[in-house]
């Protein structure tokens, strides 16, 4: 299964650093200020940005006097890495400033997302191995714990940035999710324990190690894993689980079976991020 623009001849990738691919060479010798300009036409998903605008956005109050010459600058030299067809991909009008034309480039932040939308599909349709398989090709495409990693001082990219991983950090939970459901229990358990590092704080994580636990026989692990966690959110945050975790914690604590433990955990786990 591929994206929406594999027929594209530019790649664009800005889940990890910011790269541009151009026929079957990468421009790895791209300036800093180069990569964010890239990273904010990326960002613009087609729509136009004026040299003024990009420039504020690099730079806020603190632009030089030259900051409009300097966006020049590297506009041209992304239209030099373009090559010939530089004119198809980045695209500009006289007054209406410059965006890449979605149709000439591919970029993996719009494949990600598209792929989430696929596996979020067949997850509602109870297609949980596709869903899994989906999920896993969308997370794969990711270099990285960070989007924009090397720009992330343009305020505007940080917070698109920060969007991005919290899509991510979602799509891992349901990817989970699917694992159990599709009867893949270890596979979700080593998932789990992985996400349980990166996001300590994200009760859906905790939910689901729970309910692997359990579903894998290991219930005093699943009660355990409800007390860290309600210590560290104390510790962290001041905050006690939420009442829909507890419910999970009740069940297990009832023995419930592992099939009726899910339709708790459908109560607790949505399909929308």
């Amino acid at each position: 299964m591929t994206g929406s623009n594999s027929e594209a001849h530019v790649v664009c990738q800005v889940l990890g650093h910011v790269d541009l691919l151009t026929g079957i060479s990468w421009c790895d010798q791209m300036q800093r200020q180069t990569r964010a300009v890239l990273g904010l036409l990326v960002n613009a998903r087609g729509n136009r940005l004026t040299v003024s605008r990009i420039a504020e956005l690099i730079w806020g109050e603190k632009a030089p006097s030259s900051a409009n010459d300097v966006v020049y600058k590297h506009i041209r030299k992304l239209r030099g890495m373009l090559g010939p067809g530089a004119d198809a991909v980045l695209k500009s009008a006289r007054s209406a400033g410059y965006w890449l034309d979605p149709a000439r480039c591919s970029i993996d932040a719009v494949n990600f997302r598209d792929l989430v939308s696929t596996g979020r599909f067949h997850y509602a349709r109870g297609e949980f191995h596709l869903s899994a398989s989906v999920l896993e090709e969308a997370i794969g495409l990711w270099r990285g714990d960070e989007a924009f990693a090397d720009v992330r001082e343009v305020l505007w990219l940080q917070e698109a940035a920060v969007a991005l991983e919290t899509e991510r950090a979602w799509a891992e939970e349901l990817r989970a999710d699917c694992y159990l459901r599709a009867g893949r229990t270890h596979d979700a358990l080593a998932l789990l324990a992985a996400l349980q590092v990166r996001h300590p704080t994200r009760e859906g994580v905790w939910a689901l190690s729970m309910t692997a636990h359990a579903a894998a026989g290991m219930s005093a692990e699943a009660t355990e894993a409800f007390a860290r966690f309600r210590v560290h959110l104390r510790d962290t945050a001041g905050l006690d689980p939420s009442p829909r975790l507890g419910r999970i914690h009740a069940a297990i604590l009832d023995n419930v079976s592992p099939v009726e433990l899910l339709m708790v955990m459908a109560d607790v786990h949505c399909v929308t991020p």
